[in-house]
């Protein structure tokens, strides 16, 4: 008898539990607060009664969270690739815009201080070469592990989830308003406004991919955090804090709040998806 060839069967999918398929028949408002309120109750039970340090809860949290995001995607939403889905890849594009993204970002969070002080707005300070080297990479660590959580977290999951049940628009409003009232209220919500929307439109315009605005998120903290942990400026007091930045903070400030809008205007003008990809001639 002939060789018969037969393809291969499909991989099996274990069926969803009960429970998985409930939770993603909900409407968003009810399936975030079912995948947030569990973490909150543990970093409280962390937090007080094991009174653990503030860097265990921060570790377990951060570590248990991006794990959770796999559970979610996989269980909740059938997806075989949970962190691809959310827009985090390693391939060349993503490469691409990552470090893209974080130089630009660092070099503008740099640029508005470098042209306070050439008009006299605020003093650079002498800064040990040791000293300035551990503030680095502190400032690097810091930026990494909070650049690719949070856009996990909002320009990710959040995001996803929101644009499952809105248009992208009103789930890019949503996750925008979100991730600065969680932040911070005060001066600086303006500012964080601006950089939430400049992160959603970054991920937007690179093809729902992380890299661009991982790598801005990564960039801004760290030119931010360099220069308070380093202590390198001082403000003259030559113009009113709130052009320079209410209590030195660059998002509560003119200044500040400008260079944002010339980010965002580049992102939305420039075909920088296009560019990063290699295909400008489509």
């Amino acid at each position: 008898m002939p060789a018969t060839s037969h393809s291969p069967a499909p991989p099996h999918r274990p069926e969803a539990p009960r429970w998985a398929i409930s939770i993603r028949s909900r409407p968003a408002w009810l399936r975030i607060p079912i995948f947030v309120v569990p973490f909150l109750v543990l970093w409280w039970v962390l937090a007080n009664l094991l009174k653990l340090p503030d860097l265990a809860v921060i570790i377990c949290l951060y570590l248990m969270v991006v794990a959770a995001f796999a559970a979610w995607g996989r269980w909740v939403h059938g997806q075989q690739h949970p962190y691809r889905s959310l827009g985090l890849s390693w391939d060349r594009s993503f490469r691409r815009e990552l470090a893209f993204g974080a130089v630009i970002a660092t070099l503008g969070g740099f640029a508005p201080l470098m042209a306070e002080a050439a008009v006299g707005w605020l003093v650079w300070q002498s800064v040990a070469p040791v000293t300035l080297m551990m503030a680095v990479a502190n400032a690097l660590a810091t930026a990494v592990a909070i650049g690719l959580a949070e856009e996990l977290l909002f320009r990710g999951w959040l995001l996803e989830e929101l644009r499952r049940d809105y248009p992208a628009w009103l789930a890019a409003a949503l996750t925008t308003a979100i991730f600065a009232v969680v932040h911070q209220w005060g001066p600086q919500l303006i500012g964080l406004v601006g950089v939430g929307t400049i992160l959603v439109r970054a991920k937007y315009r690179t093809g729902d991919r992380l890299g661009l605005s991982i790598g801005l998120h990564i960039g801004w903290v760290l030119a931010i955090s360099i220069v308070n942990i380093a202590d390198w400026v001082t403000y003259t007091s030559a113009v009113p804090a709130w052009i320079t930045g209410i209590d030195g903070n660059p998002l509560a400030g003119l200044v500040g709040w400008l260079a944002l809008l010339v980010t965002l205007a580049g992102i939305e003008m420039s075909g920088i998806g296009a560019y990063l990809r290699g295909d400008r001639a489509k």
